[in-house]
């Protein structure tokens, strides 16, 4: 099987997914990683082919929006608006090498923020499973990853938290996604309530 992996954010999203990729390798798959352009030798030095879709994001990370945004702790707001200039520099990048990337995959697999996958899955009629690294989906067991109070203490807003969470992400990326979607993949925009990265 032909399976490509998205990726997108900082080693702590990558490595665990090339471990993945490593044992799908040793059970006869063929794997190709695509990703941000700083992580070619990391994943090159486990023999994994990989392709860049994306500048080096560690750059933005030095700026001083992304300083700030490592610093916001636990706003959700902070976070948010953080993530959002993280987005719009390299959402184009991601959306055209998507396309490459997974031409002629049977199979793509993708993590959180690697938005552009399931419209690529959808474009080309091949399956899509997110990787999750993190316990992102609603649940009232605990708050979304960025609300501002812990486990526990708001037991009945928990799941709430999520799916503003879940709206807020798709608001990040909803005007260039669909923009895409038209553009490129000649598919309907996505409707308002389904713009969630996951």
């Amino acid at each position: 099987m032909n399976i490509t992996v998205l990726t997108a954010g900082s080693r702590g999203d990558i490595q665990p997914l090339l471990a993945l990729c490593i044992e799908l390798r040793r059970n006869g798959h063929s794997v190709l990683v695509a990703s941000h352009s700083n992580f070619r030798g990391f994943v090159e030095k486990t023999a994994t082919p990989f392709i860049s879709i994306m500048a080096n994001h560690q750059d933005w990370l030095a700026t001083e929006s992304g300083v700030k945004w490592i610093e916001t702790g636990s706003s959700m707001i902070g976070f948010f608006k953080g993530l959002k200039n993280f987005f719009e520099p390299v959402l184009e990048d991601m959306f055209r090498g998507s396309i490459e990337a997974c031409q002629g995959a049977d199979l793509i697999l993708f993590s959180s923020l690697a938005v552009s996958a399931p419209h690529v899955a959808e474009k080309f009629g091949i399956p899509c499973i997110p990787i999750q690294l993190q316990p992102i989906y609603p649940t009232s067991e605990f708050p979304s990853f960025a609300a501002p109070w812990k486990k526990g203490e708001l037991p009945i807003l928990n799941r709430f938290t999520h799916w503003i969470g879940e709206f807020i992400m798709g608001s990040l990326t909803r005007k260039q996604l669909n923009r895409w979607r038209r553009r490129e993949l000649q598919l309907r925009p996505m409707p308002f309530a389904g713009m969630g990265l996951y």
